[in-house]
């Protein structure tokens, strides 16, 4: 009786600690400290039909990662763990805490006549109150050569956000 359920207790604790040391604890080459916020940005959603819309709101993430990963006191998870997490049908909030992030970039693309508008938000994990929002308009036919730009005012954003909350 008691031993089988020992043993069961065991087994179960053993397989959460291989679970977390396979998939969550960081890697040597991760700086450790209290003061590094993890975020990760979920892909911009597109809300428009047109493809150069398809393809802004791809390259405007990616790059957005890129800008972010440059700040410091910032982990960003990489793009791919955030796409594999959306296509197993996790939510943002539980890939979140599943990942430990601190807080999620979020946002939208949309084409509206002659301009594109890009919405990007910071959310809080735990809470899901926002903590930045800022809208990002340009003429259309600028969009795709202001992708760069946008992202590095956005990063630098939510930089001074990060910096505020946890200096």
């Amino acid at each position: 009786g008691w031993r089988r359920w020992l043993v069961a207790a065991g087994l179960l604790a053993g397989l959460i600690g291989l679970v977390y040391w396979q998939f969550y604890r960081p890697s040597r080459f991760l700086a450790g400290g209290d003061r590094l916020a993890s975020l990760a940005v979920a892909p911009l959603e597109n809300l428009s039909p047109e493809w150069e819309s398809v393809a802004l709101a791809r390259g405007l993430s990616e790059t957005l990662v890129v800008e972010l990963a440059k700040l410091d006191g910032v982990r960003v998870v990489s793009p791919g763990t955030v796409r594999r997490y959306q296509r197993a049908g996790i939510s943002t909030a539980m890939m979140g805490r599943l990942l430990g992030l601190d807080v999620l970039v979020e946002g939208a693309v949309q084409r509206v006549g002659g301009r594109v508008n890009v919405s990007a938000r910071l959310v809080d994990v735990h809470s899901g109150k926002l903590i930045w929002a800022e809208n990002f308009d340009r003429p259309a036919a600028e969009a795709a050569a202001a992708q760069a730009e946008m992202a590095r005012a956005m990063a630098a954003q939510i930089g001074v956000r990060l910096a505020r909350a946890g200096g």
